[in-house]
């Protein structure tokens, strides 16, 4: 007779039975679990950075700078909040590790926006359009990068 299993799931997460034939189960509803949690803190610090952006930008600070300050704005409050609501924790040997994604995502949105300006959309709505595509990546790269179990 086998002892019941009586192990607790991590703080939030609701784990799965696995059954023979469903390998990785826990494990992608886990994914599912912190990818749900990460837009939902995203959409917080996505907020306090746009906003920060919105007012640059319509007191006159070209979209650039207003882009690169935004996200300086957001890094310290985004590396403790993502790190401790999504992944369980936030040790500061991984800061920099946070800084290189972001400065990442800063590069990638900056691309985006011109393209899209090109293109003729105005720069909040360009700014706005890139969001979701740049918050998947970010995601994929924190947990891969930043916050990766070892």
């Amino acid at each position: 007779m086998q002892a019941p299993d009586t192990r607790q799931p991590r703080a939030g997460i609701e784990e799965e039975t696995v059954r023979p034939g469903k390998v990785g189960a826990i494990s992608d509803t886990r994914t599912h679990w912190q990818l749900l949690r990460f837009l939902i803190v995203g959409g917080i610090n996505t907020v306090f950075g746009y906003s920060v952006f919105f007012v640059l930008t319509w007191l006159g600070m070209r979209y650039p700078l207003a882009i690169g300050l935004a996200t300086i704005a957001g890094v310290s409050f985004n590396f403790q909040s993502v790190g401790h609501l999504v992944f369980g924790g936030a040790p500061h040997s991984r800061f920099w590790r946070f800084v290189g994604v972001y400065c990442l995502i800063y590069l990638l949105n900056l691309g985006g926006v011109r393209l899209l300006l090109v293109s003729g959309a105005n720069v909040y709505v360009a700014n706005a359009v890139v969001l979701l595509p740049l918050s998947l990546i970010a995601f994929l790269l924190n947990r891969r990068f930043v916050f990766a179990h070892p």
